[in-house]
């Protein structure tokens, strides 16, 4: 049975499909996942946004929307609002890590100051100047 770990930040859902459902959550640090990472870029420019999802498992595919594989691009970045959550799965931990870069310094600004707390999913968000 298929099953999804999903993540809301600043209105956006971003989800990334698993191979089964997951349990409680950490920070897990900055570092993002290898496996699998996936983003999709917004608006170009000053308005430049990223929208990023990773997991350390191999077999899992992209969310809807996602068309491209690896990290947000790192030229010009300015920081990203990044949560992750660790759980086990079948056995194995799992990493799974969201979150919004940002590409203009006034962007960044705002994003950074709402990057406290903790995502609607419980996982706790932190900023990060890693895509």
């Amino acid at each position: 049975m298929k099953g999804y770990v999903c993540a809301t930040c600043f209105g956006a859902f971003v989800a990334l499909r698993m191979a089964s459902g997951c349990g409680g959550g950490d920070d897990g640090g900055a570092t993002l996942p290898t496996a699998t990472q996936c983003f999709e870029t917004m608006d170009a420019g000053s308005s430049q946004t990223c929208a990023f999802a990773a997991t350390n498992q191999p077999d899992a595919s992209c969310p809807s929307g996602f068309d491209n594989s690896g990290a947000c691009p790192s030229s010009g970045l300015v920081g990203c609002c990044v949560w992750t959550l660790s759980f086990s799965l079948e056995g194995d931990q799992t990493t799974a890590t969201s979150g919004y870069c940002y590409y203009s310094s006034k962007a960044a600004e705002a994003a950074m100051a709402a990057c406290t707390g903790v995502a609607d999913n419980g996982a706790p968000k932190m900023w990060s100047t890693l895509p």
